[in-house]
């Protein structure tokens, strides 16, 4: 139930203007969630950015529908508005977080053990 990412627009066809922020904008807010030091804070911006994709993904559904070149049909729309979240949440939200959050546990741990080596360096004179 993924949309379309990116159309390329091809003769009498228009990129649908929600097609980038939908993917990118819960992505951005679901890296930021995982540098945040505190867990209130990481799970309110896992709900902002579950809850922007459930906004662009009806914004989305609603633009392809109303274009010319699409017959208007009230079932996609129904369903973005009312489950929209749930694969924002499920393809974008937690993969993007769980990603950055282990881009974060390595760098902290190659720093940590970086730093270990430097300090066994130190204290070995000869």
């Amino acid at each position: 139930m993924i949309p379309y990412l990116f159309l390329i627009p091809s003769e009498g066809r228009d990129m649908n203007p929600y097609a980038i922020p939908l993917i990118a904008l819960p992505a951005l807010l679901a890296i930021v969630a995982a540098y945040l030091p505190k867990k209130w804070a990481r799970m309110g911006a896992l709900a902002l950015a579950t809850i922007v994709y459930g906004y662009l993904l009806c914004c989305f559904v609603d633009w392809a529908f109303t274009h010319p070149f699409n017959p208007a049909d009230s079932g996609p729309r129904a369903f973005a508005a009312g489950f929209g979240w749930i694969p924002g949440l499920l393809f974008v939200v937690l993969p993007f977080y769980w990603l950055a959050r282990g881009l974060r546990f390595t760098l902290k741990k190659s720093r940590r053990s970086h730093s270990a080596l430097q300090n066994q360096d130190s204290k070995q004179t000869f």
